[in-house]
């Protein structure tokens, strides 16, 4: 099996031929506004067939003024320090800004990564609202991480499934 990837703006995008299954993962819904939710949609919609499936994981994140991790890891010589934070910088706009340090230290030569970005930050019943006000879609509800189980309470781990009509 042949597996095809686009690299595009996932509020502009369109595909050559449609698929049947679409996916975007770990909270990586980089869009700003709920008019570029709706336009990302409308761009995963048109690159469905009818009854395909769109999963967005983790894309449900309560707002909080602030979220951190910090982890490392070690190969050989060669370690990397990762530190994630997240914080509000919008709270009536709902504008997440994420900051992504990485401290490499690869056998004895030191080096610092940094990335940033700022996103929308999405309520669970904003964001089955805005995919039934898009119109494409049915949504199908939110999962626990790896199972059909129906998530009812918050969760790092979550999924967000819907069905293009």
């Amino acid at each position: 099996m042949k597996i095809e990837t686009v690299q595009a703006d996932m509020k502009g995008f369109k595909l050559k031929r449609k698929c049947d299954f679409a996916f975007n993962l770990s909270g990586s819904l980089y869009v700003r506004s709920n008019q570029g939710f709706l336009k990302h949609l409308r761009c995963v919609a048109n690159a469905l067939n009818e009854g395909g499936i769109y999963l967005l994981e983790n894309v449900t994140i309560p707002m909080q003024p602030h979220v951190g991790q910090e982890w490392t890891m070690k190969r050989d010589d060669i370690e990397v320090r990762t530190t994630f934070e997240a914080t509000m910088a919008d709270f009536i706009q709902q504008i997440v800004r994420e900051r992504l340090v990485l401290e490499v230290n690869d056998h004895g030569t030191r080096k610092e990564f940094v990335w940033t970005a700022e996103m929308k930050d999405f309520a669970p019943q904003e964001l089955k609202l805005l995919t039934e006000l898009g119109g494409y879609f049915k949504f199908l509800g939110f999962f626990k991480h790896l199972s059909l189980e129906s998530l009812q309470e918050d969760a790092k781990g979550n999924v967000a499934i819907m069905q293009k009509k």
